[in-house]
């Protein structure tokens, strides 16, 4: 257990950054803070996959919109495709209005083929999902910190803040993570809280705040693809220009998160009944089939923690 807190970003004190800069010198009780997210992979999607969160307030979103509109002249931005495009010029402007923004983010960038090597049956799609999760639960997990302190000290005239997430439009994922959504809020350590959204919704690339995201997504991929590939490049000059005002942070999902993931996997089962066996037993007995074969998928593995946290419910 120690190992995995060692390299979970969530008990790491920089966590509660990006909150104190976005809330920083404001004197409003109460504040909605809007998560928005994308992703970004390598062509193949077979060595990398990141997830980012980019947070803040309506003022604040709308500040870093002005400016990013202004460059991008309306033009729908996707990072890779600008990049391949050579317009190293747009990707350098787009990168210094994002830095010096009021906005704040964070990325998490899995290594699949360190992740294949300890799991080597999963499921298609396993970076989306894990760094989706990952994402929510880092935001989250900062928004409870954040709100924690300005209750135990109102007299510091922060506001208490509560978040609502919205990811790039993926139809072939959307069903699936929105269960995932549904499922983590539910948890015992989230139910009770009114700082998260009941709702996860999916917006258009056109809006620009998604566009943002998937900047972000984009730097944190080529960060861990940098490290695990064959040639050791230099670190990104745009990634260094987020990284310098502290505003976003980059957490590497690598090998070592991965082995000591794997050996966390057996206990994890026991605590939490997320056995091989018991998810078998459930898919067939709730007629989750396909051609005589339990059916196992994202979307199934959810409605499975679902059942698992009523269950548990129940039986206090």
């Amino acid at each position: 257990m120690s190992g995995l807190r060692a390299i979970r970003p969530v008990d790491k004190p920089w966590m509660q950054r990006p909150f104190s800069r976005v809330a920083a010198r404001r004197r409003w009780v109460g504040t909605i803070l809007s998560v928005f997210g994308d992703e970004s992979a390598d062509e193949a999607e077979q060595r990398v996959f990141a997830v980012s969160g980019v947070v803040g307030s309506d003022p604040e979103w709308e500040n870093a919109e002005i400016a990013w509109l202004d460059r991008t002249g309306g033009i729908v931005f996707h990072a890779a495709r600008c990049e391949y495009e050579k317009n190293f010029e747009l990707y350098k402007d787009l990168t210094q209005i994002l830095a010096k923004a009021p906005v704040a983010g964070i990325a998490f960038a899995l290594d699949l083929v360190g992740y294949r090597e300890f799991f080597p049956n999963a499921l298609p799609d396993t970076g989306y999902y894990t760094c989706f999760i990952k994402v929510i639960n880092a935001m989250a997990s900062m928004a409870r910190k954040w709100n924690e302190r300005v209750l135990a000290n109102p007299a510091c005239g922060d506001p208490t803040v509560r978040l609502e997430f919205a990811f790039d439009h993926r139809p072939e994922s959307e069903e699936s993570a929105g269960r995932l959504y549904s499922t983590f809020i539910n948890q015992p350590e989230w139910r009770e809280s009114i700082l998260l959204d009941t709702k996860i919704s999916f917006e258009s690339r056109k809006n620009p705040r998604i566009q943002m995201a998937d900047l972000v997504a984009h730097e944190a991929m080529k960060e861990l693809d940098r490290k695990i590939g064959p040639t050791n490049f230099p670190r990104r000059k745009s990634l260094l220009a987020l990284e310098e005002r502290e505003h976003f942070r980059f957490v590497q999902l690598d090998r070592e998160y991965c082995s000591v993931w794997r050996d966390r996997m057996t206990a994890l089962g026991q605590e939490t009944g997320f056995t091989p066996d018991t998810y078998r037993d459930w898919l067939s007995r709730t007629g989750r089939v396909q051609h005589g074969h339990p059916h196992d998928n994202w979307y199934n593995r959810a409605m499975f923690l679902a059942w698992l946290d009523s269950r548990d419910e129940l039986s206090r």
